[in-house]
């Protein structure tokens, strides 16, 4: 479930949380007595704000629609975005005597996708004895009383075959490239730790190497919280970027949850390691960042910041000005560039934001936005607000009478004077 969150001032850094259970995770649940609507007010008093939520669970998305249900009553104010974590455990084990953990990140935006996600799990089998059984609820029970015959409550037999099910890495491969739907929808994430993650596989003679590449290379996301794993999987680390592409088949952002099974851990990851997606609380923005690993996603406390909170613009207001609107824009921190058709207005955005930040030289050519429209902008004034919160602001009709320009606070070349170098 999606709600659309499209930031005027472009890509900002947004709190993520893509690994969290909740009350009734068909396996190792620690939520006791807690309610899903306790739940969620412990998920809205998380700060920094939780904006996307992966609810995860095993082999299962029921709790995925019943939060669903609770946002639609408003229990999640704070979340933008509900997504399917579907985990799941190949049949690959790890010399601590787990199963490979992988997770089936599926979009929200497709409004028939909780038919279409059970559909593909449906066609994802584990056999048992000869027989084939499927990834539902109903044959997940059937799988649970056919291993413990002596379980005869739905609940414990669905829990037993949970726990059995193994997945097969060349099967669900093969259902992928058989799914329009799911290859337009589905994100594989490869857990790697040493307790049930693809580290946990290696062995000193290096002969599990090339299960543990398979299934790192069929992932487009990693999830560790481990600031080693960050720099190797954007090719920063001991393998160069074309290195780890040429091995990896891609660059892959890795990700980080709670992965919380009880209350006292909801949005509390170890070590404060917290999950930044940049961009619009949107699937769109977490498929941007399997391309852009490096800029688009980051385990750590805050996000990444350009330059010092005195530094950054963080909006421009314009006073007196009845042609433009509105008359307020919010700024990203991390602008590079004004882009815009001829006649749009990009200089003189730029020349406001040199006015409002004391740097329009008192000697600007006679050519630039702000001379030639001086007679309508009689009376106007811009403010430039720093994410300091300081505020700072000049007027657009009589700004070369303000010396303060002479120590301005942004270095502003204009338009005319780039032209002038090459005259």
């Amino acid at each position: 479930m999606t709600t659309r969150t499209m930031n005027p001032a472009g890509s900002l850094w947004h709190r993520w949380e893509p690994h969290v259970h909740a009350p009734g995770t068909i396996l190792n649940d620690q939520f006791g007595a807690t309610s899903l609507d306790d739940y969620c007010k412990a998920i809205a008093s998380c700060d920094p704000p939780i904006r996307a939520l992966g609810v995860t669970d095993y082999l299962s998305i029921e709790l995925y629609e019943e939060l669903v249900k609770k946002k639609q009553e408003g229990k999640l104010p704070e979340v933008d975005m509900l997504f399917p974590n579907v985990e799941a455990r190949l049949d690959i084990g790890t010399v601590k005597g787990k199963g490979v953990n992988v997770h089936l990140l599926f979009s929200p935006d497709d409004p028939n996708h909780v038919a279409e996600i059970k559909r593909f799990l449906g066609r994802l089998k584990f056999r048992y004895k000869g027989d084939d059984y499927a990834c539902s609820r109903s044959e997940l029970v059937k799988l649970g009383k056919s291993v413990d015959s002596s379980v005869a409550d739905e609940a414990k037999a669905l829990f037993v075959g949970v726990n059995q099910f193994k997945l097969s890495l060349p099967a669900l491969e093969d259902e992928l490239k058989k799914s329009s739907w799911a290859q337009q929808n589905l994100l594989i994430g490869a857990a790697v730790s040493t307790n049930d993650g693809t580290s946990g596989v290696a062995t000193p003679d290096h002969a599990f190497e090339a299960l543990r590449i398979n299934i790192e290379s069929a992932s487009q996301l990693i999830f560790s919280g481990n600031p080693k794993d960050a720099l190797f999987w954007s090719g920063k680390g001991v393998l160069s970027a074309d290195q780890v592409i040429k091995r990896y088949r891609s660059l892959k952002p890795c990700i980080h949850g709670c992965d919380a099974h009880s209350v006292d851990k909801l949005g509390v990851p170890d070590e404060g390691r917290l999950c930044w997606i940049k961009g619009d609380v949107t699937f769109e923005s977490l498929r941007q960042a399997c391309i852009e690993p490096e800029e688009r996603a980051f385990i750590g406390s805050v996000p990444p910041r350009g330059g010092l909170v005195g530094q950054t613009i963080t909006s421009l207001r314009v006073t007196n000005v009845p042609w433009m609107i509105p008359n307020e824009l919010p700024l990203n921190p991390g602008l590079v560039a004004i882009i815009g058709a001829r006649g749009s207005g990009k200089t003189a955005l730029a020349d406001f934001m040199a006015v409002g930040s004391y740097s329009m030289s008192a000697h600007v050519n006679e050519r630039s936005f702000i001379r030639r429209a001086k007679s309508f902008l009689t009376k106007s004034a811009v403010t430039v607000k720093w994410e300091s919160q300081e505020e700072t602001s000049g007027s657009l009709s009589s700004f070369e009478a303000d010396e303060g320009y002479e120590d301005g606070r942004v270095q502003y070349l204009s338009q005319q004077f780039v032209d002038d170098l090459f005259v």
